[in-house]
């Protein structure tokens, strides 16, 4: 028995010892680009307007844009807002920190003029990553600020037109900051 394993053995070793590889698939030669064939205009064809001479340098720098915050801070600028609405967006004399942003905050009562609630509603608007450096806040702090304002402007006795979908609308642009836009969710 010993003999027949040892014989077994060397057979497999003989067997693998004579296979072969197996060889190597035929390479593919590279795949044809295709080029651009032209053709001739058919004679209904449209003709091709003429190329236009390159503008200036000067007239080829982009305009400097303004930021979404600043055109509503400029249309804020427009109303006829009370000095507590105007401390909370920012806009008083001392723009102040949190504190005293929040404090006129709570000033506020359920009965807001028009232009008071039309300009919290175009604060909630506002971008954290576009506020002023003399009164940015911290983007927590910022947020909180907004998130209360729309809770006055909810406690409305008139629901100010169209916040609803204003809070859609913010949900879905990322160009506000994560935060906002989960604030806007929780009261859609």
């Amino acid at each position: 028995m010993g003999c027949g394993l040892l014989a077994l053995a060397v057979a497999i070793i003989w067997l693998c010892a004579e296979r072969q590889p197996p060889p190597a698939p035929p390479q593919m030669p590279p795949p044809a680009i295709p080029r651009k064939v032209e053709r001739p205009e058919p004679p209904h064809a449209v003709p091709k307007p003429a190329e236009k001479a390159p503008l200036p340098a000067a007239a080829q720098k982009p305009t400097p844009k303004e930021s979404r915050t600043a055109a509503l801070k400029r249309e804020i600028g427009k109303l006829n807002v009370s000095e507590a609405v105007r401390t909370v967006i920012g806009l008083g004399e001392r723009p102040g920190g949190f504190n005293e942003r929040a404090a006129a905050l709570r000033k506020l009562t359920r009965t807001l003029p028009a232009d008071d609630a039309k300009a919290l509603a175009m604060f909630l608007d506002f971008r954290a990553c576009e506020q002023d450096p003399q009164s940015r806040l911290a983007t927590l702090e910022f947020e909180g600020l907004k998130n209360d304002a729309l809770v006055i402007l909810l406690a409305q006795k008139d629901l100010p037109a169209g916040l609803g979908g204003q809070l859609v609308a913010m949900s879905r642009d990322a160009g506000h900051d994560d935060v906002w836009r989960t604030y806007c969710v929780q009261y859609i």
